[in-house]
């Protein structure tokens, strides 16, 4: 029923945010990985809606089905955007943490242009080294 009502809302256009509660299975699986599913931080994001593998997904779908890893990945990229959003200075998640599927469109043009600032200030260095290894 909650991708029905989120399927509704993209196609509507109309985001008026969804309140998300986690369910009781979701919120038990949180508290059996050590997360507090009354965290603050938790709390916030419970409501973000991703799309993951062409579906609107939240928080609780992951925690309902167990899904350690994208529990964990879903956490620290809403983290991240939202500490970006905060102070654009934020590193990007680990590689491993890093999940692009996590992000809205919109968030993932804001990631490609860091990744691609990161990247050409990389290449610079390199270029850099390469230049001081050639000099006599």
């Amino acid at each position: 029923m909650r991708k029905v009502v989120l399927v509704i809302c993209i196609l509507c256009g109309s985001f008026t945010p969804v309140v998300a509660e986690l369910s009781a299975k979701g919120a038990a699986f949180l508290q059996e990985i050590g997360i507090d599913p009354n965290a603050p931080l938790i709390k916030s994001i419970a409501d973000d809606v991703v799309i993951y593998k062409g579906d609107p997904t939240m928080l609780d779908e992951f925690a309902s089905k167990r899904m350690k890893n994208a529990v964990s990945r879903f956490i620290k990229m809403r983290t991240f955007i939202r500490d970006y959003r905060r102070d654009p200075k934020t590193p990007l998640p680990a590689g491993d943490d890093f999940f692009y599927e996590f992000l809205t469109d919109e968030e993932r043009v804001i990631v490609k242009a860091l990744l691609d600032k990161r990247n050409k200030e990389e290449m610079k260095k390199l270029e850099e080294m390469i230049k001081n290894r050639r000099k006599p």
